[in-house]
């Protein structure tokens, strides 16, 4: 599921979506579809700095971090 997210986030990256917080939504909207998996923390930051951002200009690392059942997962991609 973290990867399924993640990938949906990728693909709207790919096709041109730079809105931080547009990306942050899909995730948190794909996560919302498994009720077993409980999302902890979705983020969009700069790769250097870790600092939130609202439109990615550079590199960005998207990480998010979720727990199914008392397991905490996390997962992430470099655009």
């Amino acid at each position: 599921m973290l990867f399924r997210s993640l990938s949906a986030a990728k693909s709207a990256f790919d096709s041109g979506e730079r809105n931080a917080e547009a990306l942050r939504t899909l995730v948190r909207k794909t996560i919302a579809s498994e009720p077993l998996v409980s999302l902890q923390y979705v983020s969009c930051a700069d790769y250097n700095t870790l600092e939130e951002l609202e439109t990615l200009t550079g590199k960005t690392l998207l990480s998010m971090a979720a727990y199914l059942g008392k397991t905490r997962l996390i997962d992430n991609f470099v655009t």
